[in-house]
């Protein structure tokens, strides 16, 4: 997985480099949420959200353990899983201003902006560090996708980007879905072994996503290995 990550970051930096006057601009899923959409999503879920509990980049890594499960079947609205998202984003973390919006046709887009810590990548993947320089042109920057998503399985998503933007640049669709691809694969991975999760229905509009199944009562964090 390292060398795929490394190589989805290289076609990043090859595009940033050589359109860095567009940069400033951005890209940026129309959500906005509040504390109530947070509040709303944990009641929705009967979730606990504890001072210990896993952050996105934990569970991306896979770096977390489950307690309980507990049974779902309600729609979330694209505020209240955005409002997920940046509480469970680390506040120095490599993601912030996280957005997700779901949509009639069956696409759906995510933003982010990059964070000025990128201390995890180099501890996770060491090869990083000798792009040190370029990366930290990208720190404050939108990063923004369109794409589709579909349950293939209880514990199995299948996505597809179909166009991608870092700044107000576009980044080449083909190669970045050659390496998201096996990422993904990653994430499934995570997914199929994340004790208390099971995706019995999944489907989405705008207004929102609808999940039937079960989930992790808690999502704690674990230490970095």
């Amino acid at each position: 997985m390292k060398k795929f990550l490394l190589g989805l970051l290289v076609i990043v930096l090859v595009v940033a480099v050589g359109g860095f006057a567009v940069l400033g601009g951005s890209k940026k899923a129309d959500v906005e949420w509040t504390e109530a959409d947070f509040e709303s999503y944990l009641a929705k879920g009967n979730i606990t959200f504890s001072k210990d509990r896993a952050s996105v980049e934990d569970i991306v890594t896979g770096n977390y353990r489950t307690v309980g499960s507990v049974r779902v079947d309600t729609t979330v609205s694209n505020a209240e899983i955005t409002a997920i998202l940046n509480k469970a984003a680390k506040d120095t973390g490599l993601l912030r201003d996280i957005r997700v919006k779901f949509r009639d046709d069956g696409r759906v887009e995510a933003s982010a902006v990059i964070g000025s810590d990128l201390s995890m990548v180099y501890s996770r993947y060491p090869e990083a560090k000798k792009y040190e320089s370029y990366l930290n042109t990208l720190k404050g920057k939108s990063v923004y996708m369109v794409g589709t998503l579909e349950r293939v399985g209880n514990k199995k998503f299948e996505a597809y980007t179909e166009k991608a933007y870092v700044g107000l640049l576009p980044l080449p669709v083909d190669q970045t879905n050659d390496y998201l691809e096996r990422v993904g694969t990653e994430i499934n991975n995570i997914i199929g072994g994340m004790s208390g999760f099971s995706a019995e229905a999944f489907s989405f509009d705008s207004n929102g996503l609808y999940f039937k199944g079960t989930v992790p009562k808690e999502i704690k964090g674990t230490p970095w290995q």
